[in-house]
Order: structure tokens, then C-alpha cells, then sequence
């Protein structure tokens, strides 16, 4: 079973995407999240199989240490995949950055995610 760590946006900024996906879908562009029943989010690691019992003292922390972090968005870009899934980037901060520290937290428990969510990927 496939896992993945998401980062959910406050309903502000979900309202404001779920716009978004609503204009998407008037002009037949794409519903698919909305069909899905999709919450706007920020991936941050996506993991194919997974014990997800030894990640729940490294998020807790990981959770606490990240809280209420402001985000922008910076770009529309599109995953270099044969779906052409597009995506709203978020700015590059010093408070966006040191979220990259998921990955470091999982490495000490011998974890590793799929490699297309490491830092320095997109």
C-alpha cells in the first residue's frame, strides 16, 4: 500500500486552490481532484510500502517544529510525467526550506522516500 506526507493548507488557501480547480473543471479542462474528493496540499514524500507505525514520534516532532509556516505561490509548473499533471509552486523561504528536515528526520529510522520528493528535485 502506497503512503505519502502531506502538508494541508488553512481554509483560506484551500478555498483559493479549490477556486482554482472549480474554473479547471468549467472549462473542461480537468475536475479529477475535485472528483477524487482532493484536499489541497504540499507533498513532501510518498513512500510505496511502508510500516506506518515507525512514523508517528519523528512526525509529532516534525509536526510541532513546522507549525503555522506562511506560504506564496511562486510558479505554475507541470511534472515532467506522461499525465502533465500542473502544479502551483510555493516561494523558496528560509521557513519553506527547513521543512526539507522530513527527510533528514526519516534517514535516521533507515527511511527513505520515493526519490522524485528529495530536496533539489524540482
Amino acid at each position: 500500500m502506497g503512503y505519502a506526507i502531506e502538508l494541508y493548507l488553512d481554509p483560506a488557501g484551500t478555498a483559493w486552490i479549490k477556486a482554482l480547480w472549480h474554473a479547471l473543471a468549467r472549462e473542461n479542462i480537468s475536475s479529477l481532484l475535485l472528483d477524487i474528493g482532493s484536499r489541497p496540499h504540499i507533498s513532501l514524500a510518498v513512500f510505496n510500502n511502508l510500516d506506518p507505525d515507525r512514523l508517528q514520534e519523528v512526525l509529532q516532532s516534525f509536526a510541532a517544529a513546522i507549525a503555522q509556516r506562511e506560504i506564496s505561490i511562486s510558479a505554475v509548473g507541470s511534472f515532467p510525467t506522461t499525465e502533465g499533471v500542473i502544479y502551483l509552486a510555493p516561494g523558496v523561504t528560509s521557513q519553506i526550506l527547513t521543512i526539507h528536515d522530513l527527510h533528514r528526520r526519516l534517514s535516521t529510522l533507515g527511511i527513505s522516500s520515493n526519490a522524485y520528493y528529495h530536496p533539489g528535485q524540482h
